[in-house]
């Protein structure tokens, strides 16, 4: 009966030691090359403080393209350390936030003073120009009773707009 005791106590010992997992680390430099992400910021000084709309893209060999309003910034930097991710800007400011799968969150300056401050990063889908060549898209405008935006290729995506202002649209017919 002991020499049941002491066998069924090895075979528990086993099945627990061999049942825990260790936690695989992520390769976040490999796992975000090429990724596109969106979100909001907004200044913290300046005329304008409210928030305003972004995206990035995360490229090969540490480049980030950086997308807003007032258009494209090419000369910026990325790397992974730990968990965070961090953002070189072109006058040396960094800011770092911590990486998961789908969001980039608690963003801090780490060099520099930055004068503005991300509020959300979200991982985001890239819009293949195939998927919306000769679509449609249809909605209303506030003080309008309809907008249009027409995509076609010529031979790259192009769409047209008709109408302007605050809009929200689904996808019609094509």
């Amino acid at each position: 009966m002991k020499k049941f005791k002491i066998i069924g106590l090895l075979l528990t010992t086993i099945i627990t030691v061999s049942s825990c997992k260790k936690e695989v680390a992520v390769n976040w430099a490999e796992e975000l090359k090429g990724t596109v992400w969106s979100g909001e910021f907004k200044n913290t000084t300046g005329f304008y403080q409210g928030v305003q709309y972004f995206s990035i893209v995360l490229n090969d060999y540490g480049k980030l393209t950086w997308h807003d309003i007032k258009g494209s910034q090419t000369n910026l930097n990325w790397t992974t350390s730990s968990g965070k991710i961090i953002i070189t800007f072109a006058n040396r400011n960094a800011l770092g936030g911590t990486i998961s799968s789908e969001r980039i969150t608690n963003f801090t300056e780490i060099e520099g003073t930055n004068a503005f401050q991300i509020i959300s990063l979200n991982r985001s889908t890239v819009a293949i120009a195939e998927s919306l060549t000769n679509t449609n898209w249809q909605g209303t405008i506030t003080g309008y009773n309809n907008l249009l935006i027409e995509c076609k290729n010529y031979p790259v995506l192009f769409c047209t707009v008709k109408g302007s202002g605050s809009f929200n649209l689904l996808r019609s017919g094509s």
